[in-house]
């Protein structure tokens, strides 16, 4: 087998076990509270007040495991949006328990699911390389590049 045909077979596998992993994560029970999106599995979580959705998360980011997970937690008015993953290919079974200790966490804190919530974004910009400036979008847009997204 050639280098070409090495990285060919590589890039299959790796999006063949990202497409089971975001299969698995909608298939498992206990995740109802969870979509997936895009850019990764996400709930929301309704409560009465903005202090509030700041305790939930408080109370979100003590769930083990989820420090350094690269999780997004986004505290708004009554609601708190949490993103276990960037990208709806990089889904782990880990992610799966990730999912049911949050959701625990929220329930005992009084909030309420709400898949209607989640929400995305996505934003490209196309041009030749030499033509943008990626530096300036990145900034303006709050963008981090995945490892393999970076020039």
């Amino acid at each position: 087998m050639g280098l070409s045909e090495a990285l060919q077979y590589l890039l299959c596998k790796e999006a063949s076990m990202g497409e089971q992993g975001w299969r698995e994560f909608l298939a498992a029970e206990g995740v109802d509270d969870w979509v997936v999106l895009h850019g990764g599995a996400t709930a929301v979580f309704r409560v009465p007040s903005l202090g509030e959705a700041a305790q939930l998360a408080e109370a979100v980011a003590q769930v083990p495991g989820l420090e350094g997970s690269g999780t997004v937690l986004t505290i708004a008015d009554g609601r708190l949006s949490v993103r276990l993953t960037r990208g709806m290919f990089r889904l782990q079974e880990r992610h799966i328990a990730l999912a049911r200790a949050v959701s625990a966490m929220a329930r005992a804190h009084g909030a309420v699911a709400d898949s209607t919530g989640a929400q995305e974004v996505q934003l490209a910009i196309a041009a030749k390389p030499d033509a943008v400036d990626v530096g300036f979008w990145r900034a303006v847009l709050g963008y981090t590049g995945l490892d393999d997204d970076t020039p």
